[in-house]
């Protein structure tokens, strides 16, 4: 039914706006700890992991937007 789609898809968008904040988190976190790092290594692994989870983030942000949005960013 009509409705069911409806609720299924304000979940989903839910989810993937809860899912790209948590990513968006734990961007931060990474961040937080490269600031902290005691090697230029170790502080660049946590910068790329930080990048990975932005990128992550993002493809979830853009999964919780209208569809004609979607179509209109890419």
């Amino acid at each position: 039914a009509v409705s069911d789609d409806v609720t299924i898809a304000v979940n989903d968008k839910t989810n993937f706006e809860s899912k790209s904040k948590r990513y968006r988190d734990k961007a931060d976190e990474a961040r937080q700890l490269a600031e902290l790092a005691s090697t230029p290594a170790r502080r660049d692994s946590l910068l790329s992991v930080a990048s990975h989870y932005d990128n992550t983030a993002t493809q979830f942000q853009k999964l919780s937007e209208p569809r004609s949005a979607q179509g209109r960013k890419g």
